[in-house]
């Protein structure tokens, strides 16, 4: 009797450490899936994104913010300077448009927009924005890449728009509709 009694403990401490493992397996299941929803909402509150599955894609490739204010706010700039300056409308736009990025003027990122803003940046930087997006294209689901795309290419559209014209007749001239192309083929 003493060896089934033995037994039955052992099964218990089997059991127990089973189920231990098991527990502690499933909590690590909802931490990971916290910390993704968590990373979502960050992203989404950041880049203005709502598509559910781009923003899976977008924290399943590691993208942090700091990569999504820049690739959200790259075109916007190149269509700024596209006449070879930036008015005060377009400024106030791509601003804006960082602002509503959670990109706020104490942080280093709007202070670099600010700097694109005043002086032109090298071509080097929309050339890896460009290959940046192409890269994504090999990772993003197809829905959630044309979700991203059709959202950039909107705001680099209104920040073409702002500058106006008169009677909103012209308001994107022919520099900035070759740039909206360029921002639109970058996507394929």
């Amino acid at each position: 009797m003493e060896n089934q009694g033995s037994l039955s403990r052992r099964g218990r401490t089997l059991e127990d450490e089973f189920f231990h493992r098991v527990d502690q397996q499933l909590a690590d299941e909802i931490r990971a899936k916290m910390k993704v929803e968590a990373e979502k909402k960050e992203l989404e509150k950041t880049c203005g994104f709502h598509n559910s599955q781009m923003l899976d894609d977008i924290v399943r490739l590691g993208v942090n913010t700091e990569t999504i204010v820049g690739l959200s706010l790259v075109p916007l700039v190149r269509v700024a300077w596209a006449d070879g300056i930036v008015d005060t409308r377009e400024r106030a736009a791509v601003l804006k448009a960082a602002e509503e990025s959670n990109c706020h003027a104490d942080s280093a990122s709007y202070q670099l927009l600010s700097v694109w803003l005043d002086a032109s940046p090298p071509t080097s930087l929309f050339e890896a924005w460009k290959e940046y997006v192409s890269a994504l294209r090999d990772s993003m689901s197809a829905e959630a890449y044309e979700s991203l795309r059709d959202n950039l290419v909107q705001r680099a559209q209104d920040v073409a728009a702002s500058a106006g014209g008169i009677l909103g007749i012209g308001s994107i001239s022919e520099t900035e509709k070759a740039v909206l192309e360029e921002v639109k083929a970058a996507f394929g």
